[in-house]
């Protein structure tokens, strides 16, 4: 027969601490791997080898949930691959993971204008542009939004910044023209 010990407070310190430095390994693990997974995605992405990357990107958010950059750069990706759903739906997960994360903000509303959302694409425009106020591109899609919601003062307007901020942009002058 064995008596059960009510273990002692040093006992319970050191499974506490024991418990923590492997959970605390395997995170740091599991976002070393996860990195990983994303460096290889981002080079798939730009060889375009399109379902590659969306599955090293699936691996790498696998291994890190929270990791707001990898469902962006998937959500371009779906987007290139004329999966518009999916890409809406991983640029809203990297919004939510990371709220200030404006080149998602910026993602998604050049999304909503491909599907001609032009209402939606500006109101994630104003975000980007408050995440990113020294981004001439943010100003040259704004000026393309504005332009397809009728406002043309405000697309020249939004076209004058991105040239001052970026004077040898030249998206904004075939805009302007």
């Amino acid at each position: 027969m064995h008596i059960y010990k009510s273990p002692n407070k040093k006992n319970i310190g050191f499974y506490f601490t024991l418990i923590s430095i492997l959970i605390l390994s395997c995170t740091k693990s599991d976002q070393r791997e996860s990195v990983t997974f994303f460096k290889k995605a981002n080079l798939a992405a730009q060889k375009e080898d399109f379902k590659q990357a969306i599955l090293l990107y699936n691996e790498s958010i696998d291994k890190m949930k929270n990791f707001a950059d990898a469902y962006n750069n998937r959500g371009l990706v779906y987007q290139k691959m004329g999966d518009f759903d999916k890409a809406e739906y991983d640029f809203k997960k990297a919004i939510a993971l990371d709220s200030s994360f404006g080149e998602a903000y910026f993602n998604r509303a050049e999304l909503y204008f491909q599907k001609k959302e032009f209402g939606k694409s500006e109101k994630d425009l104003e975000n980007a542009v408050k995440l990113m106020p020294d981004s001439s591109f943010v100003y040259v899609a704004i000026s393309n939004t504005k332009y397809q919601l009728g406002q043309k003062d405000a697309a020249k307007k939004a076209i004058e910044k991105a040239l001052i901020l970026k004077p040898n942009n030249a998206q904004a002058y075939v805009n302007r023209g």
